[in-house]
């Protein structure tokens, strides 16, 4: 490769640098560190346009997925949506591993999957139906076993991607960045795991996970709410990612991403009909507001996003009780 295409490569991922040169073409991505919320997780409407009836306050079980809290990273080009044999857009991959016990010794068995070496250790490609998606799990690599999820490339690809795909003392590392030409760092797959449980207990308050707080108002169907965590590095490009839409807008002064879902082509709303989506990043905690309205009158009602009284926290709070309950 000459030294103009390497160049090139290296240029698609100025734009957000949350790496580490560990040396030319090596790329580390380590965790970055929390921050401290300074806006309270109570937050309701100013006026709600219906009856609360659903709540969740953060008090529910971790492990709703197994990414949270895994160690690995998450790329993809400038506009992709995520998918796993639904309708996505674009190429993205990402590498992750979240075992190191005795379980993890074995790949899993490739029924139906092509047999590879990767890194020197056994692996097996498995490949969507509609040959869309490709994972890639191979090891152990000290220990442990690395998945690797691709979007729209190659097996070729794939399997490139995956040889430079390593963790240094738990910190992704990509050994080579052509492996990841036209692709972006996007989050750390703890991150983007977070992002997943956020929406999920959105769509179900029930399902609740720990520091997620929602609040609901109106019946099945017709439902508004409010759902904020604390935010990490990223998370609303992740949701974006996630659920689709543009960051396009303003709540709060605050960049806001704008998506009006579609439950029949997204297994990512869990059956729930979100309608419009209206979100953005405001004093350190990731805030969604969801309803079937347009969007332009979705972000008025987010605009009337405020901290809680003590009465009306003290009635989300019963109302969660019961929710947790049901």
């Amino acid at each position: 490769m000459s030294a103009i295409a390497v160049v090139a490569v290296v240029a698609t991922l100025v734009t957000w640098k949350p790496w580490v040169d560990d040396f030319r073409f090596r790329l580390a991505f380590p965790t970055a560190p929390p921050v401290e919320p300074t806006l309270t997780e109570r937050l309701v409407f100013d006026d709600p346009p219906d009856a609360l009836s659903l709540a969740s306050v953060g008090a529910g079980e971790d492990g709703f997925n197994n990414l949270t809290g895994a160690d690995g990273y998450l790329f993809a080009e400038t506009n992709a949506t995520f998918n796993l044999g639904r309708d996505g857009t674009g190429r993205w991959a990402t590498f992750f591993t979240g075992r190191s016990d005795a379980d993890a010794q074995n790949v899993p068995s490739g029924d139906g999957g092509l047999d590879v070496i990767v890194q020197g250790a056994p692996g097996t490609i498995l490949t969507s139906i509609d040959s869309q998606n490709i994972q890639l799990n191979f090891g152990p690599i000290d220990g442990k076993i690395i998945s690797v999820v691709t979007s729209e490339l190659t097996k070729g690809e794939t399997l490139a991607f995956a040889d430079a795909s390593m963790f240094d003392d738990g910190v992704p590392v990509i050994t080579d960045a052509v492996a990841i030409s036209g692709l972006e760092p996007l989050g750390s797959i703890s991150r983007f795991g977070g992002v997943f449980a956020f929406v999920a207990t959105a769509a179900n308050p029930a399902s609740a996970q720990p520091k997620i707080v929602t609040a609901q108002y109106g019946p099945e169907g017709k439902r508004f709410s409010v759902t904020s965590h604390a935010t990490g590095e990223n998370d609303l490009e992740l949701l974006s990612f996630f659920l689709g839409g543009e960051i396009d807008s303003q709540v709060h002064g605050q960049r806001a991403l704008t998506h009006v879902a579609n439950p029949p082509d997204s297994s990512l709303a869990f059956g729930t009909e979100f309608g419009s989506i209206v979100a953005w990043v405001e004093g350190g905690r990731l805030i969604m507001v969801t309803g079937k309205l347009p969007v332009d009158e979705l972000l008025q009602l987010a605009e009337s996003v405020r901290a809680a009284t003590e009465g009306e926290w003290a009635e989300v709070a019963s109302v969660a009780a019961s929710t947790a309950g049901d």
